[in-house]
């Protein structure tokens, strides 16, 4: 059994995620601050964010709080299921990834990417997530940005990563709500704290 649907089974309670997606969307911003952001964005080498995440696959849906600490080039994703216990912690450094199951299983590979294939079935950006989710298209195949110079939308390896919402943090505008979006797969991505 996948961790996926693991995750679904220990879950008995799913969260409401509204369906709609609203445009991106941003309050009175300063134009100095859009004008560095993107530099800005790029120099961020350690973070803390955390939030909600909902992954819709075909038929099925999972929700979970996230919690991941990026410092340089390591990073930690940590899923923690509706009842507060942890239910997947994925571990990147520079000899590869390593994840943890709900029943303390760990699993390595030198690619994030495959790793999580394999246990979950899912096909994810999970090794750029770190940069998806401060915003960082600078490695991006395509991107748009909106009115105020933000990224909007941005593609890389067949999946499309929409940016919401955003908000300021530390004279920085980070996003608030992301849609990445793949073949049969939709996550949504609100982040309710960061911490530079």
């Amino acid at each position: 059994m996948t961790i996926f649907l693991k995750l679904l089974k220990s879950n008995l309670l799913v969260l409401l995620i509204a369906s709609s997606i609203s445009a991106c969307s941003i309050t009175s911003i300063n134009q100095d601050l859009v004008a560095n952001n993107q530099q800005n964005i790029q120099n961020i080498d350690n973070y803390t964010a955390s939030g909600s995440m909902a992954i819709f696959e075909k038929k099925t849906k999972l929700s979970s709080r996230f919690y991941v600490i990026k410092k340089l080039n390591n990073y930690e994703l940590t899923l923690n299921g509706l009842t507060g216990s942890t239910i997947f912690r994925l571990e990147k450094n520079q000899n590869g990834t390593q994840i943890t199951d709900q029943d303390g299983k760990i699993y390595f590979d030198k690619e994030t990417n495959t790793l999580v294939k394999q246990l979950t079935g899912l096909s994810i950006p999970a090794d750029i997530l770190p940069n998806i989710l401060k915003g960082d298209i600078s490695n991006f195949s395509s991107y748009t940005t909106n009115e105020q110079g933000l990224p909007e939308s941005a593609e890389l390896n067949g999946f499309q990563i929409k940016y919401e919402q955003y908000q300021e943090y530390n004279s920085r505008l980070l996003p608030k709500r992301i849609t990445i979006l793949g073949t049969d797969l939709k996550i949504r991505i609100n982040i309710n704290k960061w911490e530079l």
